[in-house]
């Protein structure tokens, strides 16, 4: 299994539309070998009740009334703190990512599946 998580944060435009969250799913087989991937994006608008560049801190409200202070610690996204005034609705974006793929050696004879409808089997005869 591999776990990916990336964090990204525009200035919302002016009237824009609110940003939406997305979850999207692929599975398949290679070699008779599952393996599939889970990847969601919650995306939320914030405003910015205060900035601290300095200290690379910024205070954002978000739309539940929740404030929270948050410490940015990707350099990437410094230069946006210089940029960014109380007031300013900002669009962050969270990618959760997570891929799994079978890797056993041995692979032998037809596979095939089952499902049951969560009846308990009866024994024969009965």
């Amino acid at each position: 299994m591999r776990f990916f998580q990336t964090m990204a944060a525009d200035i919302a435009a002016p009237g824009s539309p609110l940003p939406e969250s997305t979850v999207s799913s692929a599975k398949g087989h290679a070699k008779r070998h599952p393996h599939g991937t889970l990847v969601s994006f919650q995306r939320q608008r914030v405003k910015v009740v205060a900035v601290d560049a300095a200290a690379h801190k910024v205070t954002v409200i978000d739309h539940a009334d929740i404030t929270r202070t948050v410490t940015v610690r990707q350099k990437a996204l410094w230069p946006l703190l210089s940029t960014l005034k109380i007031g300013d609705d900002v669009d962050v974006t969270t990618m959760d990512a997570v891929s799994f793929s079978v890797l056993n050696r041995t692979v032998s004879g037809d596979v095939s599946v089952t499902e049951n409808t969560g009846d308990q089997a009866k024994p024969a005869g009965n």
